[in-house]
């Protein structure tokens, strides 16, 4: 999806956190992301991230800065008691355009009974929860006229 805008020069220069995230997983213990960073910042240079490999992301002037708002982040380790899920909704804004997307996206993993399996599975289904916010974001119809400079 990335690639269709080539010709964008992008990155998220900050990101917002309203979620009011709890880490806390069946008392045993926080689900941690990588390098221990909080959940939104974790998102921010994560979308930065798919920038780069995609080819677009840039920090030079002129590149279109975008901000973000994690609006809601939370997760499940016992849905249906061994099923478990990640919810996030994101806000994406070009402040120069005024223009802006929120994507919202669920993923749904299998968790497990005991809270150890239950709380690694959870953490283990970050990054591809995360991937999948991303996805929801940049394939909006949309987001092309929020990151391309009219």
């Amino acid at each position: 999806a990335l690639r269709k805008i080539s010709d964008a020069k992008v990155r998220v220069v900050s990101m917002s956190d309203l979620s009011k995230f709890d880490s806390g997983c069946r008392m045993a213990g926080p689900i941690k992301t990588a390098g221990n960073r909080p959940i939104a910042e974790f998102i921010r240079d994560s979308i930065n991230d798919e920038f780069k490999f995609a080819g677009i992301y840039s920090d030079v002037s002129g590149a279109t800065e975008l901000t973000a708002t994690l609006n809601s982040g939370e997760f499940s380790s016992m849905t249906g008691l061994t099923r478990g899920y990640w919810s996030f909704s994101l806000q994406l804004s070009n402040k120069v355009s005024g223009k802006s997307l929120t994507a919202n996206s669920r993923y749904d993993f299998d968790s497990g009974f005991d809270a150890q399996t239950a709380c690694m599975n959870t953490s283990n289904a970050l990054t591809p929860a995360v991937q999948r916010l991303i996805y929801k974001a940049v394939s909006d119809p949309d987001f092309g006229s929020l990151v391309i400079p009219q």
